[in-house]
């Protein structure tokens, strides 16, 4: 089994630390190059969304990303303190074929979770949003 914990605060200048981490993860073990451009894609849209949407206050918190490879499967766990959201609920309908300045902001996290990932799932604990996505290697 291989893994790696990240630990970052809310901020989006987060985002740097977050991909190079995960590069270094991918290099380290071997890791095909798609899958480390779609899970920095869906970790980084997610990312995003839990700063500028997550909390009402401007105290410093933090997010926990964690990454384990078991056999061929690659497992990412998401959790935060935000504001309880399960982004699997949330339908993204036809937003994304509309014209850009027509769209509605939000949607394309989730579209990119239920696109790249091949299986998710959300479970609220302990005041936590725990986000599971798992990724066939």
């Amino acid at each position: 089994m291989k893994n790696c914990q990240i630990q970052v605060k809310n901020v989006i200048t987060e985002l740097e630390n977050i991909s190079g981490k995960l590069e270094n993860f991918w290099e380290t073990h071997s890791l095909p190059a798609r899958s480390l451009f779609e899970t920095n894609l869906v970790v980084e849209e997610l990312f995003t969304n839990i700063v500028f949407y997550g909390y009402t206050d401007q105290a410093e918190h933090h997010i926990m990303i964690d990454l384990c490879v078991v056999d061929s499967e690659l497992i990412i766990k998401i959790e935060d303190d935000a504001i309880a959201f399960n982004p699997l609920e949330k339908e993204v309908g036809d937003e994304l074929v509309k014209p850009v300045e027509d769209r509605q902001i939000g949607g394309l996290g989730i579209h990119l979770v239920k696109t790249l990932m091949d299986k998710a799932e959300y479970l609220r604990k302990d005041g936590r949003n725990i986000l599971t996505l798992h990724k066939n290697l």
